[in-house]
């Protein structure tokens, strides 16, 4: 197999970077958050979110990052690849809880 030139290494991994998407994990906070407008809302919840996301959405396009659009708009964009993505009701509604709890608030 051949090797990259040295050259094009520096390229290479800027490129990558560009790609990458933060998706992050849900913190005990962020539960605690979702929780005042989701009462009982577990961060176990959010994982599962996150993970129904990262695996129904990344099929079509790069997923974008929860922080990036406010949690008021969240539910709307995800309605609108609900059947193109073939989402459940289960994985709608947990894909929306963990986006919106990582959301900033709208303003």
């Amino acid at each position: 197999m051949r090797r990259l030139a040295p050259a094009l290494a520096p390229a290479l991994a800027l490129a990558l970077a560009a790609c990458t998407v933060d998706v992050p994990r849900a913190t005990p906070l962020d539960a605690e958050r979702a929780a005042r407008t989701r009462p009982g809302t577990t961060l176990a919840e959010l994982d599962r979110g996150r993970t129904t996301y990262l695996s129904k959405c990344t099929g079509c396009h790069r997923p974008v990052a929860p922080r990036s659009i406010d949690a008021a708009s969240w539910p709307e964009h995800v309605d609108e690849m609900r059947e193109r993505a073939h989402l459940s009701p289960a994985e709608h509604d947990a894909i929306v809880l963990y986006l919106t709890a990582l959301a900033p608030a709208p303003r």
